[in-house]
């Protein structure tokens, strides 16, 4: 048994969210855990969560139920205990299933319920997706903690420009939501006239300048920019989403941009997030991309 073992999951839950307001003492604190200990405390609030949502979420314990005993959830305390027995989920066998949306909730009801979404339909028919205030209060302190390790946010007088499409759909709302208590964010969505014209009006008055959009919106953007921008007057960085890109598409930006990169130091970054869970702090970093 480990150390960790004996602290209770609330107390480390708190612990977490104690450090995350501010990503560099978090950072420090990543970097001060072994891998091993990290993973092993992944590996309990899995089973925490697990725990909990066969318990107090009706259309996962309905589920739940046709695969394991009644009474024996609970004996499930290990991560290969979970993988033997817990059946896996997606979007047919589980989302599609519930009676009503509210059965997909904690203790079924949408009392909770904060932001309500839609994922993006690429599947084939967009769902509805339930977040709430929790979860959205994690993904602001997420996005915070991967904006500021990415791009100095913090440090650097910034202007994010969120190009990303905006209505219900998860991410333009998304990226507004978690960056406008920190950071300068306009919201010309898919307007590349207005994300230019914002551009060449107050661009000059920030040290960096953020695109933020998918890979197609923001290759338009750049491109339409050249007609009417300098681009080298301002130090642009990108950031992007909903779309994979490749290498190539990254030396593109740079050339359009006419952007110098220091060696090992990139300015573009693809980000993870989805419609259930919102923007997650999840992306590339400069290693990761050297080693890709």
């Amino acid at each position: 048994m480990k150390l960790i073992d004996l602290v209770p999951i609330p107390v480390l839950n708190a612990i977490v969210r104690y450090k995350l307001r501010d990503s560099h003492n978090f950072y420090n604190f990543m970097l001060a855990n072994d891998p091993e200990t990290l993973e092993h405390l992944g590996e309990r609030k899995v089973i925490q969560t697990f725990q909990r949502a066969a318990e107090r979420i009706p259309a996962y314990k309905k589920l739940i139920s046709k695969a394991i005993q009644h009474g024996a959830v609970k004996d499930i305390v290990s991560l290969q205990q979970f993988k033997a027995v817990v059946p896996v989920i997606d979007k047919a066998s589980y989302i599609r299933k519930a009676n009503k949306i509210s059965d997909l909730c904690v203790d079924g009801t949408l009392d909770q319920a904060d932001m309500i979404v839609r994922s993006s339909g690429f599947t084939g028919e967009p769902t509805t997706w339930i977040r709430s205030k929790q979860e959205e209060q994690l993904a602001t302190t997420m996005a915070s903690f991967q904006f500021d390790i990415l791009f100095e946010g913090k440090s650097k007088k910034t202007l994010v420009l969120d190009c990303f499409a905006l209505g219900s759909w998860v991410s333009g709302m998304d990226l507004f939501r978690v960056l406008s208590g920190n950071y300068t964010i306009t919201t010309p969505g898919l307007d590349i006239e207005d994300a230019l014209g914002t551009i060449k009006t107050i661009g000059e008055n920030f040290q960096q300048i953020v695109l933020a959009g998918t890979p197609t919106m923001l290759m338009v953007l750049i491109e339409q920019g050249k007609k009417v921008l300098d681009w080298r007057k301002y130090e642009v960085k990108l950031l992007t989403g909903g779309e994979g890109f490749s290498e190539g598409w990254r030396e593109q930006v740079y050339k359009l941009l006419r952007q110098k990169r220091k060696k090992g130091k990139h300015g573009a970054y693809s980000v993870f997030g989805a419609s259930d869970l919102g923007v997650t702090g999840v992306s590339e970093t400069d290693f990761s991309i050297e080693i890709r």
